[in-house]
């Protein structure tokens, strides 16, 4: 019986699916733009630069904090369930690479 109070414990308070699609949606956006930005002709060398930018920017935030701008954006952060404290590095960004869509 403990048990099972505490497994449910371990999901308390985290954001719903439609936060968390939110999140997903924004960063989503952030990245198609400038994709399409890069594409489409107009400075393509620029959109390209401001492309790399934001990949580092979101690897940087998400090493350091377990958010992209997204996340930041609707107070999501990848955590470890156990601790709920930050996961670490390499663990938030092999989840964070392993959840996003590719676009084959």
């Amino acid at each position: 019986m403990v048990a099972a109070s505490l497994g449910a414990d371990r999901y308390a308070n985290l954001p719903g699916r439609l936060t968390r699609l939110l999140a997903v949606i924004i960063d989503g956006l952030l990245f198609g733009r400038l994709v399409a930005g890069s594409r489409a002709g107009n400075e393509p060398g620029l959109a390209g630069l401001l492309l790399l930018i934001l990949i580092v920017v979101q690897v940087i935030l998400l090493g350091r904090d377990g958010q992209t701008i997204g996340k930041k954006l609707f107070a999501v952060r990848i955590v470890d369930v156990d601790t709920r404290q930050h996961a670490g590095f390499f663990k938030t960004v092999v989840l964070a690479a392993s959840s996003t869509p590719s676009s084959a």
